[in-house]
């Protein structure tokens, strides 16, 4: 599952991250700050059938933070060393693995990261504490569905309009039992990617609850293209202060294609192996025309591989 403008801005940082059942130093018992941002929430994949645990933590420059899960369970810790302990981090963003609901069911993914607070405790470069907590439901949106355009010969000459309905279950990755709830949707969020040609380039927008469509600027939109599309429903949760925020997501996935389909092309999305085929091919260009450039200036002897093509 790729993430995107419903994914977190993750700080490259160096961390070592360790999981340890243990409690948080007595010393840490200072004075006290709390963190600008912490989000815990599930993402499930309608159209791929998965599903995945996100935590996002925000705060003054700290050099070190700890996750527990509401049975007080260490769940994740991260470090920074050198440099970044040094100059203190302000953010981390990390998603677990995304098993499929038919290798690891729906229920068994909830029993494994359980509802309820999870506490979050750093301490800064100057030695205060940071604590905090973020509250994890296990009500899940439902998946958008009817989502459109789908296939071939979409102009890109005009405007695109995405529309989608409301959700009615979680498509591919069904509860098999577990309690899911019935949420209400905060907002939508669509998020466009020109799959091929690369480069990667990406459209978001977040939505209110109310919307089933959006247009697509045909600025961003280029002939002869083929474009994936996600649109998220999102959760509406109750914070402790009683305000509604944003909570869980729910994704379902289509394409289309800026271009009629044939024999030679179909309108189908890139598979994964096809993708890095097409990155190595054009590193591999961009290699041999920097050779053939230093063989006709004679700035240095260039001896080319066997080249494919």
């Amino acid at each position: 599952m790729k993430k995107h403008g419903h994914m977190f801005a993750a700080s490259a940082v160096a961390l070592a991250i360790v999981a340890l059942a243990t409690t948080a130093p007595a010393s840490w018992a200072q004075e006290e700050s709390e963190f600008s941002e912490l989000r815990v929430l599930i993402e499930i994949n309608a159209t791929d059938g998965d599903a995945g645990f996100q935590v996002l933590i925000d705060g003054d420059e700290w050099k070190e933070v700890t996750i527990r899960d509401p049975n007080r369970m260490k769940l994740f810790t991260a470090k920074g060393y050198g440099s970044a302990r040094g100059q203190g981090l302000t953010e981390n963003f990390f998603e677990s693995a995304e098993p499929s609901c038919d290798e690891l069911p729906l229920a068994d993914f909830l029993a494994r990261f359980p509802s309820g607070e999870y506490l979050i405790t750093g301490k800064t470069i100057d030695g205060r504490m940071l604590m905090g907590g973020a509250n994890l439901t296990h009500d899940l949106p439902r998946a958008p569905m009817n989502l459109a355009p789908t296939g071939d010969g979409v102009d890109p000459a005009a405007p695109v309009v995405i529309a989608w309905t409301a959700g009615v279950d979680l498509g591919n990755c069904p509860p098999n039992g577990a309690d899911v709830g019935d949420p209400a949707v905060f907002g939508y969020q669509v998020v466009v990617e020109r799959e091929d040609p690369q480069p990667l380039t990406v459209f978001t927008v977040d939505l209110p609850a109310s919307a089933t469509a959006v247009t697509i600027p045909h600025e961003f939109l280029q002939a002869d293209a083929i474009y994936k599309y996600e649109v998220v429903a999102i959760e509406a949760r109750m914070n402790e202060d009683l305000e509604v925020e944003r909570g869980n997501q729910t994704i379902s996935e289509n394409f289309f294609c800026t271009f009629v389909e044939t024999m030679e092309r179909p309108c189908k999305l890139p598979s994964l192996s096809e993708i890095l085929c097409v990155r190595h091919n054009m590193s591999a260009r961009s290699m041999y025309a920097k050779q053939d450039e230093q063989e006709a200036t004679g700035s240095g002897a260039a001896q080319h591989p066997e080249r494919t093509h």
